[in-house]
């Protein structure tokens, strides 16, 4: 018997499914992963009194990154047995916010990826870390619904299409893994 951790079957799956509708499926599984990790990292920070700052999965690395949750905080024991990286120096990190990046594929569709960041700068790495495919990114909107995100941004570009100027903070920056 093989005995294999989370990761591990992350990182065979993505190694053996090979076909399109595979990989989706994988992107699909890896999306609810994190926000379930995501989410259990919220819970977790909030009972510590620290923050919980951003969390990714792929294969090979699904992890949470957690701060102070005030300036001078020491590292709570729990966290400190699994990293021995730097606490933050002791200094408190912004709190993270319900972000959901709209993404669009070569083909013109939209979907989003949801996650708490401290900032859209984060937003935007933690989703060029989890495409497989090359896309654009249409949006950062600060919400936790998708719907909502997803309504923004085709409003958006309804408005921009309309009276020819840029609205929001719209980015259409292409991308590749």
């Amino acid at each position: 018997m093989h005995i294999l951790t989370l990761e591990n079957v992350l990182e065979a799956s993505e190694a053996v499914f090979t076909d399109e509708a595979d990989k989706r499926e994988l992107e699909a599984v890896r999306a609810q992963l994190e926000a379930l990790q995501s989410h259990l990292s919220e819970k977790l920070a909030a009972k510590l009194g620290v923050q919980h700052m951003a969390s990714h999965c792929e294969p090979g690395d699904c992890t949470s990154f957690f701060g102070p949750g005030h300036d001078g905080q020491e590292c709570p024991e729990v966290l400190s047995v699994h990293d021995d990286s730097d606490w933050s120096r002791g200094r408190a990190v912004r709190t993270p916010k319900p972000m959901v990046v709209v993404v669009g594929t070569q083909e013109g569709a939209l979907s989003a990826i949801k996650g708490s960041f401290v900032s859209e700068r984060a937003a935007l790495w933690s989703c060029a870390r989890q495409v497989s495919a090359p896309c654009s990114i249409h949006g950062v909107v600060q919400t936790a619904s998708a719907e909502e995100a997803l309504a923004a941004v085709r409003q958006s570009r309804v408005l921009e299409n309309s009276e020819g100027g840029i609205i929001g903070a719209l980015m259409d920056k292409e991308f590749t893994r």
